[in-house]
Order: C-alpha cells, then structure tokens, then sequence
C-alpha cells in the first residue's frame, strides 16, 4: 500500500510467499518503485501536497490533471521530488503551456 496505493495481487502475494531466497523484499521494493501505479500513487500525492488537495476553490476553473501528468511523467524520468519542486517554483512561459505555471498562479 505504501509504495503503489492498493495491494499486491493474489498472484503476486503467493509468488512472493513462496519466494525463500533472502533479498526478496529488497527485489518486491524495486519491482514496486518501478511500477506505474507507483509513479501514479505518488504524482497524487504530490498534487495533493502542493495543492490543498488537489482541489481548486469552486469559483475556479482550474484542472489538476495536468499537474498530475507533469508530476507523473517526472517520476517516469526518475527525477527526484526536489527537482520537481524547483520546476514548480521556477515556472516560466503561460498558463496553457506549463501545469508548473498554472500551480504559481
């Protein structure tokens, strides 16, 4: 749950269960991190984190799905969570082009 969000498959559970060798939880660790459902967890997290949830007030018309995307894809890219931040807080350019400017606004 900590690193992806939801648990393993049952499939999965038994593999790992009947896996006897001694770095199996350091192999499941890298496997998970590695996974798109744990960049997808985490670029949630990050828009929650830096967003008041995500949400924007009613009377706005923001849309975090594409800050979600951009917190997504830097993961993909294996860029670490401060180098993200500093894009937030470095933004540049106009609203449409850059979730990061859309964030600072």
């Amino acid at each position: 749950y900590d690193l992806t969000g939801g648990p393993l498959s049952a499939e999965r559970t038994r593999a790992f269960l009947d896996d006897r060798t001694p770095d199996k939880r350091a192999r499941l660790v890298r496997e998970l991190v590695a996974s798109p459902e744990a960049r997808i967890w985490w670029g949630r997290f990050l828009l929650e984190a830096t967003t008041d949830g995500g949400r924007a007030a009613e009377q706005d018309a923001w849309d975090g799905a594409p800050l979600l995307s951009f917190f997504v894809h830097g993961l993909e890219q294996r860029r670490g969570v401060d180098a993200l931040v500093r894009d937030l807080l470095t933004a540049t350019g106009n609203r449409t082009d850059s979730p990061q400017v859309q964030w600072l606004l």
